[in-house]
């Protein structure tokens, strides 16, 4: 979205946006004459977000020299796939429920890594070369499945599976099928780390509405604007049902981050939470962002 808008009309623009015949392709077109602009703030939360699932891995020693890797959701930008081959994975595939990277978007996701090369190459370990490497990296390096196909993939082939700011948007069901299908993907020694914005994602265009208004929905109003938009929202799960949920797929819990924030802490008396979120700990309500380091059981 980019500039401040109302929440409601970005529900109206995401449903005219699924409803137009051949939206992608407008959007695809739209990028190739204005070119290609990823927002800076959201390139900084990339890198943090990674930054952070990369301090959980390290804490369990896990090593990326030559693993190899299935990111789901890959968008447009494909900045952690570049940065996690330049770290030593040896096959990474992209991932998406529709095909939207493109050799502009990839050059842009490397201009966007060299720009950050010299604290990237510390913050995550870069094999020696790198910087040549960076250079000549070309998309055809990378596996792209789009859409997800989970049954093209070999069972026990991969070392891990990683996602940011994804298992979010995918509705409960459809969100638990995926984590079974995806766990016989993994190797017996493989992981999968997992970073989630629990927040209402509307407000991050929308600063006059709480970070969990659409708690605030009834069940019945959330699933109406959700297909509304075209299927385009969140969950609203919180980090205690997310977990949960990985113990219920057959997943342990190796390590877990969540981040409560203060502000919405303390907003929530005034709030007029709905069930179940009314029910719950305060702490689990404002756990707005999400880390997991995941094994297989």
């Amino acid at each position: 979205m980019g500039a401040e808008m109302d929440w409601r009309m970005q529900v109206v623009t995401r449903a005219i946006k699924a409803r137009t015949p051949l939206a992608d392709m407008a959007q695809r077109a739209k990028r190739a004459v204005a070119g290609y602009r990823p927002n800076e703030a959201n390139i900084r939360s990339t890198l943090n977000s990674l930054r952070k699932l990369k301090g959980l891995m390290d804490r369990h020693g896990i090593d990326l020299n030559g693993a190899v890797i299935l990111e789901i959701g890959s968008g447009w930008f494909p900045i952690i796939p570049i940065i996690l081959k330049l770290s030593g994975a040896k096959t990474i595939y992209l991932s998406d429920i529709v095909r939207r990277i493109d050799a502009g978007t990839f050059e842009t996701a490397r201009q966007i890594v060299s720009k950050n090369f010299q604290s990237l190459s510390v913050d995550f370990r870069f094999n020696p070369g790198s910087d040549k490497q960076l250079q000549n990296i070309q998309l055809d390096e990378f596996d792209y499945i789009a859409p997800l196909r989970p049954e093209f993939i070999e069972n026990s082939s991969i070392d891990l599976i990683l996602s940011r700011t994804v298992l979010e948007h995918i509705p409960v069901a459809d969100l638990r099928l995926l984590l079974i299908q995806l766990k016989s993907k993994l190797k017996p020694t493989g992981h999968a780390a997992h970073n989630i914005d629990n927040s209402d994602h509307y407000e991050h265009n929308d600063k006059s509405i709480s970070r969990v208004n659409f708690l605030t929905w009834t069940e019945r109003k959330h699933r109406f604007l959700y297909w509304i938009a075209g299927n385009n929202g969140e969950n609203r799960l919180r980090h205690h049902e997310y977990a949960e949920m990985f113990r219920e797929t057959g997943y342990c819990i190796l390590d877990e981050l969540a981040n409560v924030d203060a502000a919405t802490l303390n907003a929530l008396p005034n709030l007029p939470l709905k069930e179940p979120f009314r029910s719950m700990h305060p702490e689990q309500v404002a756990a707005l962002g999400s880390n997991f380091l995941l094994g297989v059981t």
